[in-house]
């Protein structure tokens, strides 16, 4: 943004012309390219769930599901599918969430959308880009 642009924006501000929220608005970055070998995939999920996410946040994606235990019981679990995946755009007017995703996990991405799954996400802490493995949870393993 440009020394003028931005001097103006702070004059509409102060005149009161434009609230504050239009001109954070216009002074936000475009979206970030998507780098060789990686894919744009875009994932519905709950408006509430985009309250604090905005583009270049990195999140982690869980999915809750049906899975078959021994013994042909089912049971709801949770398991997280995703780790460390950056925000490409947010368009929370519509539950959309955009990430930058390998191929691979661009399959596993659209796999959690099949059937009566449910779709979570977590916002990481700044810096957090640590992976670690993961259990799945399931309330059979919390009550033991």
């Amino acid at each position: 943004m440009t020394k003028h642009a931005s001097r103006l924006i702070v004059f509409l501000v102060l005149a009161g012309l434009i609230s504050k929220a239009s001109a954070d608005r216009v002074e936000q970055k475009p979206p970030q390219a998507v780098p060789n070998g990686y894919r744009a995939v875009t994932l519905p999920v709950a408006g509430h769930q985009l309250a604090y996410v905005k583009p270049g946040d990195r999140i982690d994606v869980m999915v809750t599901f049906e899975a078959l235990e021994p013994k042909n019981k089912k049971e709801e679990v949770t398991a997280t599918i995703l780790q460390n995946v950056v925000v490409l755009n947010v368009d929370r007017s519509d539950g959309l969430l955009d990430l930058i995703l390998n191929p691979n996990e661009a399959q596993y991405a659209v796999l959690a959308l099949e059937g009566k799954n449910t779709v979570w996400i977590e916002r990481r802490a700044e810096g957090d880009i640590d992976m670690k493995p993961m259990e799945m949870a399931s309330f059979r393993k919390l009550f033991r």
